[in-house]
Order: C-alpha cells, then sequence, then structure tokens
C-alpha cells in the first residue's frame, strides 16, 4: 500500500542567535565575486537599505501599484504570503494593531496597553514577523512608536514572495490585524531566486606560497591560481546547470520555465586551512542513505584518528551567516574545498527547526553545540564541494551531492520517520516509487521509474552512468498510478551517457512548477519548493499533496477478513489507500469488555499491532483523516487460542528496559 501523508500544522521561530563578535575568517586578499552566466544577477548585498520612518498619520495610504494584504493575528508567524515575488529594495507600510496575548495590545513593534509602550523582546515578541524573523531584524533597528500604529520601512527583497504574520504560536486568545502594503519590482511568476554565500578555501604550501599545501589537501603540485580558475567556473557553470534543472521535463518541453535560479550573494577566498571540526577518528565511514549498490560490501571501515569535519560552526559564526540567511534572504552556503587524510567534508548539512535533514553523518545533533551549523530564524543548506582542475566542466561532484540532498529532504516531508531505512522506505511515494531505496531493485517484479543518485533506472551497479544494459522504467512519464504512465525500454542514451547528463534529467522529471500531475484526487505539490525553503514547505503542509477541499471516505478494510480467526498475537492490519487521507487513526478494543487496548494514528495504509491476548476477540477500527473530518469503517477479528507470538526487535529493548528498571529497585 502506498502511504498516506499527515497534516501537521506547526507554527513556531526559532530564536535567533546572537551574532559573536569575535572578528572574521581573514584572508591574504578577497576576490570578486567570480564570472557567471548573464542570467546570474548578483542581488545588492545590504541587509538595511533604509531605516524605518516615523508617519505621523490616523489611516494608512497606500502606495499606488501596492500588494494589499490582511494579515490575521489568529493566522499566527506565517499568516499571510504575496502572491508576487519582490527583488531588489521593497517598501513595507503596515498598519493596524490586535491582542497577541491575553492582557496586552501591540502594533508592528510595539506593546502599548497597557502602557507605557515597550517592546517584548522575548521568543516571540508578539510583534510583526516577515518571512519567520523579527521585522526590526531585517531593518536593523525599530522605529520610535508612533501612535496612529502605521509604519513604513525598507528591506532588500530577494526574488521570493514575502510572508507577514505576528510573532505569537498560541492564537486562540488573538484578535485584530494588520494591514500590509507591499511595492517594489517583482519577477515573473514560477522563478524564485535562491541567493548562495560560495566560501573558498586555498591553503598555501609553507615552502612554496603559489602552490597548494600538499600535507594538507593530499594534492601535490597544484598552483592555487589553478584552483582558483576552476573554482570560479563550478561555481558559474554549477549555478546555471542547477537552475536549469527545475524545469520539470525540460529536457523535452523547451518553453518550461525555471523554477529556481541560482544566484551568488557574496563569493569569498581564503588563504589558510579549513578550520579543525568534529573528530571523526574510529567512527565508521559514511554510507549514505540508498546510494549502495545492492552488490556493495556491508562492512564499512573505520575513519583514520587524523580525520576532522571541517568546523562549520565557527566558519558560519564568524560569518554571521544569521545575518545573511534573515537579512539577506540566503539559502545555501557553497563551500569549496578538499578531501584529504585529515578533512573529511560533509557532502551536505541543514540548519532548521526540524533538525538537520540532509546526507551528513553523524548529524549534528549527534554532535557537540560547538561544532553545529548555527541556527537561525529561516532554513538554509550547508554544502560541502571538492574543488578540482577542469573549470566548468568539473560540476559533477557539486550536483551529486545535491541529489543526496533531495532524497532525504523529499523523503523527509512524507513524514514516514527519518532517517530512511529498509522499513519505513518501502511503500514510501519517494523511495519507493519515484526513486529506489537499496537493493529494492532486485525484488522479483521490481520496474524502475528514476533510480537514485548512484544508480540510473537501468543498473543496480552504483555509478554506472554509461551502462549500455537495457531495462524498462516510467521516469519520463512518472506518476503514483502506474495505469497513468508509459514504460519505455532503454539504456543511457536516453539521459546521455554520463553522471551530470544524468543528474539533471533525474532532476527534471521531479514533480516542479506547473507538474499537473494527480492522483487519488489529489494534487502533487511543486516539490522543489522544500529545496528552496524547507521550513516554509514543512511548515505549510507536512505533505507531497496539496490539501484537499473534501473529507476523505471510510476506508475499506482489506485484512484480516470480517470475524477471522488468526494464528498470530501480533495481527497484520491492511486497508485501501484512501484519497484525501492525510493520516489513519486505528482504535483496537476488546470486544467483550470495550476496553480500548490500542489506539495510534499513522500515515501507511497499514499496521502491526500489538501483541494481543490469545483466545479472545477484538473489534479494530480505521479512520481516514485529514483537516475537514474523518470517515471510520470496523471489523473484528478473533486470536487463535493457540497463536504465536513473534519477538522483534524493539520488543528486546522494552523487556530489557523493563528488567533493568526491577534490577535497581
Amino acid at each position: 500500500m502506498k502511504p498516506r501523508f499527515g497534516l501537521v500544522l506547526i507554527v513556531g521561530i526559532v530564536l535567533l542567535f546572537a551574532l559573536l563578535s569575535s572578528p572574521r575568517l581573514e584572508s591574504a586578499a578577497v576576490t570578486p565575486t567570480p564570472a557567471r552566466p548573464e542570467k546570474l544577477v548578483t542581488p545588492q548585498a545590504p541587509s538595511v537599505v533604509e531605516k524605518a520612518t516615523r508617519e505621523s498619520r490616523p489611516s494608512i495610504e497606500v502606495p499606488a501599484n501596492s500588494e494589499l494584504l490582511d494579515v490575521p493575528f489568529t493566522g499566527g508567524v506565517n499568516a499571510t504570503t504575496t502572491v508576487n515575488k519582490y527583488t531588489g529594495v521593497v517598501t513595507i507600510q503596515v498598519s493596524g494593531s490586535g491582542q497577541a496575548a491575553g492582557t496586552q495590545l501591540s502594533d508592528a513593534f510595539y506593546l502599548y496597553d497597557p502602557p507605557p509602550p515597550r517592546t517584548a523582546d522575548g521568543y516571540y515578541d508578539f510583534t510583526l514577523m516577515i518571512n519567520g524573523a523579527h521585522a526590526e531584524d531585517l531593518i536593523g533597528s525599530r522605529p520610535a512608536y508612533d501612535s496612529s500604529h502605521v509604519y513604513t520601512f525598507q528591506i532588500q527583497g530577494n526574488g521570493q514572495a514575502l510572508s507577514f504574520g505576528v510573532g505569537d504560536a498560541m492564537t486562540g486568545d488573538n484578535s485584530g490585524k494588520y494591514v500590509v502594503a507591499v511595492s517594489g519590482d517583482t519577477i515573473p511568476g514560477g522563478i524564485v531566486q535562491v541567493p548562495a554565500l560560495v566560501l573558498a578555501y586555498f591553503p598555501p604550501d609553507p615552502a612554496n606560497p603559489e602552490y597548494l599545501d600538499p600535507a594538507e589537501t593530499g594534492w601535490s603540485n597544484q598552483k592555487i591560481v589553478d584552483m582558483q580558475n576552476a573554482t570560479r567556473g563550478m561555481v558559474a557553470a554549477g549555478a546555471d546547470l542547477i537552475s536549469d534543472a527545475t524545469r520539470y521535463h525540460g529536457y523535452k518541453d523547451a518553453a518550461a520555465p525555471r523554477y529556481l535560479e541560482y544566484v551568488v550573494q557574496e563569493y569569498r577566498e581564503f588563504f589558510e586551512p579549513l578550520p579543525r571540526g568534529y573528530p571523526l577518528g574510529n567512527l565508521p565511514a559514511p554510507r549514505y542513505f540508498g546510494e549502495l549498490s545492492p552488490e556493495a560490501s556491508t562492512a564499512s571501515p573505520a575513519m583514520p584518528n587524523t580525520a576532522y569535519r571541517p568546523h562549520y560552526g565557527n566558519i558560519l559564526r564568524d560569518m554571521g551567516i544569521c545575518n545573511y540567511v534573515d537579512g539577506q534572504g540566503v539559502k545555501e552556503v557553497w563551500i569549496y574545498g578538499y578531501h584529504s587524510s585529515v578533512i573529511v567534508p560533509d557532502e551536505s548539512k541543514m540548519s532548521s527547526k526540524y533538525g538537520d535533514v540532509s546526507n551528513a553523518y553523524p548529524k549534528d545533533e549527534a554532535i557537540p553545540a560547538e561544532y553545529r551549523l548555527p541556527r537561525c530564524a529561516n532554513s538554509y543548506v550547508m554544502y560541502n564541494f571538492t574543488y578540482q582542475p577542469g573549470g566548468s566542466s568539473a560540476i559533477g561532484n557539486t550536483v551529486h551531492n545535491r541529489l543526496h540532498q533531495i532524497e532525504n529532504v523529499i523523503f523527509f516531508a512524507e513524514k514516514r520517520g527519518y532517517p530512511p531505512n529498509d522499513q519505513n522506505a518501502v511503500g514510501s511515494l519517494f523511495w519507493d516509487d519515484f526513486s529506489v531505496y537499496g537493493a529494492a531493485a532486485l525484488r522479483p517484479g521490481y520496474c524502475a521509474s528514476c533510480g537514485n543518485t548512484h544508480s540510473p533506472p537501468n543498473t543496480t551497479q552504483g555509478y554506472d552512468y554509461a551502462s549500455q544494459t537495457y531495462a524498462e522504467n516510467n521516469c519520463e512519464t512518472w506518476n503514483p498510478d502506474d495505469g497513468q504512465t508509459t514504460y519505455v525500454n532503454a539504456n543511457c542514451s536516453q539521459w546521455g551517457c554520463t553522471d551530470v547528463s544524468f543528474y539533471k534529467w533525474f532532476m527534471q522529471n521531479i514533480p516542479g512548477y506547473e507538474n499537473g500531475i494527480m492522483f487519488q484526487g489529489r494534487k502533487l505539490r511543486n516539490w522543489w519548493e522544500a529545496m528552496y525553503d524547507f521550513n516554509a514547505f514543512i511548515d505549510a503542509r507536512w505533505s507531497l499533496y496539496e490539501a484537499c477541499s473534501i473529507a476523505p471516505d471510510k476506508p475499506a478494510l482489506l485484512k484480516p477478513k470480517d470475524k477471522a480467526k488468526v494464528g498470530k498475537r501480533q495481527v497484520a492490519l491492511d486497508w485501501n489507500d484512501v484519497a484525501c487521507a492525510d493520516n489513519y487513526k486505528i482504535i483496537v478494543k476488546d470486544a467483550v469488555t470495550g476496553k480500548k487496548v490500542e489506539s495510534k494514528t499513522v500515515f501507511a495504509s497499514n499496521h502491526k499491532t500489538k501483541a494481543l491476548t490469545a483466545g479472545r476477540t477484538y473489534k479494530w477500527q480505521v479512520k481516514a483523516c485529514n483537516a475537514l473530518g474523518c470517515s471510520a469503517a470496523a471489523r473484528t477479528f478473533t486470536i487463535k487460542a493457540g497463536a504465536t507470538f513473534e519477538w522483534e526487535r524493539d520488543d528486546w529493548f522494552v523487556v530489557n528496559e523493563k528488567q533493568t528498571a526491577f534490577a535497581g529497585k
């Protein structure tokens, strides 16, 4: 059965970390932004365009050609979003006030009743939020109090829509609203700029400063200037390629628009080693999700004692990353460096309120706080690329890392448990339908869709992007309903027989902007939105589908049959995938006493009960639910008197915990 996805409205904002006062990393020289394709226009860097000015008038005068928004306090942090996407200097005029706490009234910047007007510099602040951050953080300072509650200020747009709300996660006692007028230059719908901060490290050889340090990088006789040129070429060519890869079916539709346009916000070079961070000595070598071919050895060699991750925490704190992310709209950090016996970079890492959803190992949650990426109000992703000679053609690892990040982010949005494994990947929309997890391709009767980062759909061998083997796949017509797709017998000529051409083909088949895919009455979301702004994607809807406008029908219960006699105490319950169901609520009761023995919410259309009592009859009910309501169906089954019990891994942990607790008494 295919999974269903829960609607979990998580409204909240993470407290901005204070920027450290320590000096930034300094380099011997700072080079200008590298050359890039004509379409990559660097946004203006300043986050503070103009400080807010006091407006002394009783009512708001809406500037001409403004987009006007009502922002109700009941909507919380991200109540309303602009239709347009704004770039350059954006003028915002806000009026109105309301109650965002039980005993106080506030406007965009102040709590004013009861008097005197004051600020509330706490976790949420009860004042205006823009893109999940406090408004004053985006303009540099809070304007003077205005008794008319009308304020005008400017911020820097970065090619995306703007969201507005009030800093309050508990909205049940809220009332009132802001009226916001937004004016400025807009960009065409369907195109979102993704600003990136680019950092490159070139440690010189102490004995010959024109060359890279071989002891640090592991490379001999490599001139720094050659690596600089190669890196600039990678940045320019990589940004253009990954932007073009967001054109849904762009390889066959010349009119397909780019959805994301990656731009370089700032480029800096450092002529020093990457700072040493989290020690990796004796840890297993990273084994990333789903990337190994089924024939690969399961043994993982230990890392050498001399190996370290770069100190991403210090690098980004010294750069003042939250100013870039929350003030300038930066969504990604690209670090260019090297992989050697002393430095082992992460392919990607994420900083978000949902944790480190990335290809990192170990994840930020499992390492000391000093080494972690700084947490900002908005989410961002850090990629650590390995530069190499070859200029614009040396972009394979750049895109490879991004595909692994896609694999993690899209699966996380299904809410089946994270990280993916042999259990939760089975039945998922991404790993078990669009892509393929691990050795799943060896299952009898398996037909491929799009493959994965390491294995194209015509082979289970890793890194074999030029395989001439023919195999069936339906990637170019992919739909969750196989009946709506066409399988073709193809080899590597389908994508061009190189790693980079496969990566781009794979990404252009990801359901993107205006994909039009429908399944069981539900439209697929634009999955690229998750790669652009992860926090907002999950906040808005923890699902890969758009919301339904109707409540789901009741489920059809499949197994066990009604009044069946079951020979196992843990009963496998199964039912159909219900259109528009976000989740399923399962209730198991003793049919005689009516006592509830199990109650659980799941997101797949199956569930295994805990161990029940032999010889008793149970009633099981499944409710298919979404935000508009639930529909239920029920049956009964009887556990046979001689029913068996199957020990599972989790059962052993429970028994061990009970024994440990008993021994301690």
